[in-house]
């Protein structure tokens, strides 16, 4: 643009001299397609939300003795995690596991296992920790590495069971936990 008389020194412009809302989409040199799918990362890209987590189900229980869950298996997904929390169980005893074959628990003495337990005890007045080779050849799997009292406060358990429907392998899972006692005041992992 031509000038009459000096030509002005040119400032260089900060976010405050830009009013809110004065660029839009349009103006930045953004790729990707912009809809309600995605969302614009830091380097002007439009990307789909990652799938990687996808919730496939909740389930409130109380005051029951064993769940099944079935029907959420499909070759879409290949791993999946259980999310247990907050329980307090209402009778004593270990957290078990069982897995279907053909539409059937399975039973026999199959499970094999192995644990390591770390914790505080007596008002955390000492610590243990604990290798233990829990459930060789049981007719189920403890995912609990000690009993459960009904004393146990906001118990909470994260399980990953992989691949279940692969049928050439032994069924695989890992589970992690943490307990409270309230009357003992004890923790375990």
């Amino acid at each position: 643009m031509p000038f009459i008389g000096n030509q002005p020194t040119a400032v260089p412009l900060t976010g405050a001299d830009i009013q809110d809302g004065t660029i839009g989409i349009a103006d930045l040199s953004a790729t990707g397609t912009k809809d309600s799918t995605t969302f614009l990362r830091g380097d002007n890209t439009f990307q789909a939300v990652s799938s990687d987590y996808v919730k496939l189900g909740t389930v409130n229980i109380t005051s029951v003795s064993s769940i099944s869950i079935d029907g959420y298996f499909s070759s879409t997904y290949k791993n999946y995690e259980f999310y247990i929390q907050d329980y307090r169980p209402v009778s004593a005893g270990y957290l078990r596991l069982r897995v279907n074959v053909s539409g059937s628990a399975q039973t026999g003495g199959a499970y094999k296992g192995s644990s390591h337990y770390s914790g505080l005890s007596s008002g955390g007045a000492s610590f243990n920790s604990v290798n233990n080779g829990d459930g060789w050849n049981a007719t189920s799997a403890p995912f609990s590495h000690d009993n459960t009292t009904t004393s146990i406060y906001n118990g909470t358990h994260k399980l990953t069971l992989y691949d279940p429907l692969n049928t050439s392998f032994y069924k695989k899972w890992n589970s992690q936990g943490l307990q409270f006692n309230e009357g003992n005041g004890w923790i375990w992992i």
